[in-house]
C-alpha cells in the first residue's frame, strides 16, 4: 500500500505561488532525491462541506430510509449509494453489479452537494410524498 500523497495549497500572484509552505516541501522533495516525479497544479475546488455532509447523513438519507423500511448502518449506505445512482445514473456493470456513475459523495464540490441535496428531497417528494425540510428548518 502506497503511502499518501502530501497536498500543497497556495494562491497565484504575479505569477509566483504565495503561501506555499517551503519549508515543508522541501523535506518532502528530499526523501525523493534521484525519482521521476509528476507536478500538476490545478484550481483548488471546495468540496462539500461538513454541515452539507451532516444534512445528509442526518436528515436526508434517514427519512428516504425509513420510508421504504431500511434501518441501521448498512441499511443508510445502501439508501445513499441507491440515492447517488439515481441522480447520475448507472455507468456500466461489474461483476454482475450495475454500478453507479457516481460512487462518493466525498468527491462533490459544495455546489454538486447542493445539487444533490435539492434533487433527492425533490426526488422523495415525488416518488413517495416524502417532505424533507430544507437545511436548516430542521429541529
Amino acid at each position: 500500500m502506497s503511502s499518501p500523497v502530501p497536498v500543497w495549497h497556495a494562491m497565484v500572484r504575479d505569477g509566483r505561488l504565495d503561501g506555499l509552505d517551503r519549508q515543508r516541501l522541501a523535506a518532502y522533495l528530499e526523501r525523493l532525491e534521484g525519482i521521476r516525479v509528476e507536478l500538476v497544479i490545478r484550481r483548488t475546488r471546495a468540496r462539500r462541506s461538513t454541515d452539507q455532509n451532516r444534512y445528509w447523513w442526518g436528515v436526508v438519507v434517514p427519512r428516504v430510509a425509513q420510508h421504504v423500511g431500511e434501518s441501521g448502518a448498512d441499511g443508510l449506505d445502501r439508501i445513499h449509494y441507491a440515492l447517488l445512482a439515481c441522480w447520475r445514473g448507472w455507468s456500466g456493470e461489474a461483476l454482475g453489479q450495475r454500478v453507479p456513475r457516481c460512487t462518493s459523495s466525498s468527491r462533490l464540490t459544495t455546489a454538486e452537494f447542493t445539487a444533490l441535496i435539492d434533487w433527492a428531497r425533490q426526488w422523495a417528494l415525488t416518488e413517495f410524498g416524502v417532505d424533507i425540510p430544507e437545511p436548516g428548518g430542521v429541529a
